[in-house]
């Protein structure tokens, strides 16, 4: 019986709950490894992230870097573009002319197949179109330039050419614009995402010579140094306004006092205009002003050729009849000619009224 007592004991002993203090055990090595768990998890996500954000920073430096090296390229072919034009070499002639320019546009295709390839991340979406439109551009206009550039030097269809590449100026100056819009953005972006970086300007159109470049007038005198004697023989270039009247009056102005002009309709104003250097000069630009309180208009014609020494008579039409009446001021310039050093003699003013 003691056996039996004994026995019952120990199953009773074996089958009981296990005690607080062991419960407490347990719980606390679950407890521990959650944490450990949760510690984990915690690390590879915040790993996770970090491995992301340096993903992405360097998303945006390499997009960044690609693209400043093309603008750096875009901002090296106009100055080499506008430098052949501006200060051409001796032998540049418009047969060894377009084949250059030719080259430049393919340049220019370059820039914009490797803009287009560029792989901005989402936040630049909106400025990578931007840009591409503005290189888009820059490819158009040289591309247009070359094919014109041979006529607006030497040819019958001059006039006609110096009006498309106006226009072609009118398009690199567009991207220019669309181009800063770009950048803008691009630095925005760059700023709120805390990152440091810049992009370089870039202005295809030589911003101090903008008025020029998008006048006819001024293109021609540009191209003048190209071809001919002009770019052959150098030597001295110069021009003079030695007189100005108006027809059909055939009244001589003159800059001591007010001039009294009759006003009869179809008033053309007459400018006389001497080549002073020792070259002859091509497509010469003659322009005026009629200013007063109630407007400006303004007028230019082209002299095709003017020998050295010679004097010649250009008629430019009031673009609007002038108000009768009123103190105006008239302004006639003979554009400046590439190479031309002294420039105090081009432009002359007179005080007139019409009446």
């Amino acid at each position: 019986m003691q056996y039996l007592d004994d026995r019952d004991d120990g199953q009773g002993a074996a089958g009981r709950r296990p005690s607080g203090d062991h419960q407490r055990q347990i719980l606390l090595r679950r407890l521990l490894a959650l944490g450990v768990g949760v510690v984990i998890v915690v690390l590879l996500a915040v790993g996770v992230n970090s491995c992301l954000d340096a993903r992405a920073e360097r998303g945006f430096e390499t997009y960044v870097s690609e693209l400043e090296e093309i603008v750096d390229e875009s901002n090296q072919l106009s100055e080499s573009f506008f430098e052949r034009l501006t200060d051409p070499p001796p032998d540049l002639d418009e047969v060894s002319l377009k084949p250059q320019v030719a080259s430049d546009r393919g340049t220019a295709e370059n820039e914009l197949t490797r803009v287009e390839a560029l792989d901005p991340p989402d936040e630049l979406a909106d400025a990578q179109l931007v840009l591409e439109q503005a290189f888009t551009l820059r490819r158009d206009a040289l591309a247009d330039i070359a094919e014109r550039i041979a006529d607006a030097v030497g040819s019958e269809n001059r006039d006609e050419a110096l009006e498309a590449l106006v226009s072609d100026m009118e398009t690199l100056l567009a991207s220019d614009v669309l181009y800063e819009r770009a950048r803008g953005e691009i630095l925005a972006v760059l700023e709120e995402q805390g990152l440091a970086g810049d992009l370089p300007q870039s202005e295809f159109l030589p911003p101090d010579s903008v008025e020029q470049y998008l006048d006819a007038a001024g293109l021609a005198s540009l191209l003048s140094g190209i071809g001919g004697e002009t770019a052959a023989g150098g030597g001295l270039h110069g021009l003079g306004l030695l007189q100005v009247s108006i027809n059909p009056s055939g009244s001589a102005l003159s800059g001591d006092g007010l001039n009294t002009i009759p006003l009869e309709g179809g008033e053309t104003i007459v400018a006389q205009v001497q080549n002073q250097g020792d070259s002859t000069e091509q497509e010469v630009g003659v322009t005026y002003e009629l200013s007063g309180a109630s407007g400006t208009s303004e007028g230019e014609a082209t002299i095709a050729s003017i020998e050295a020494g010679e004097t010649l008579d250009v008629e430019i039409p009031l673009s609007a009849e002038p108000a009768t009446g009123e103190e105006l001021t008239l302004t006639v310039m003979a554009v400046p000619v590439e190479g031309e050093e002294v420039e105090d003699n081009n432009e002359l003013s007179f005080p007139i009224v019409f009446e």
